[in-house]
């Protein structure tokens, strides 16, 4: 039950990484740059896994169970497109 809410957003995770990875397409792709998009790609993977554990163990004071369910989607789906964004706009920066 706990990863629940991960299983269900791997679809999604799924689009952005491909988006993340396809564009720009105007930065070559070096080995560099490879190397960079899978670093940036485990750190937000094992952010995501963090903020979804951590918002799934947190004692919310009110609500049923599917709460915790919510909020650890919620707290996963916030993290892993913001890891990326920055990521990105590190890759235009580093690698440019």
């Amino acid at each position: 039950m706990r990863y629940l809410a991960l299983i269900l957003l791997l679809p999604t995770f799924g689009v952005l990484t491909w988006l993340y990875c396809a564009y720009p397409r105007a930065l070559p792709r070096t080995p560099a740059r490879v190397r960079y998009d899978v670093a940036v790609i485990v750190l937000g993977l094992a952010s995501t896994l963090f903020a979804l554990l951590g918002a799934y163990d947190y004692p919310w004071a009110t609500g049923d169970a599917i709460w915790r369910q919510i909020m650890a989607s919620v707290a996963a789906y916030h993290v892993y497109p913001v890891v990326l964004a920055i990521g990105s706009w590190l890759r235009a920066r580093v690698l440019a």
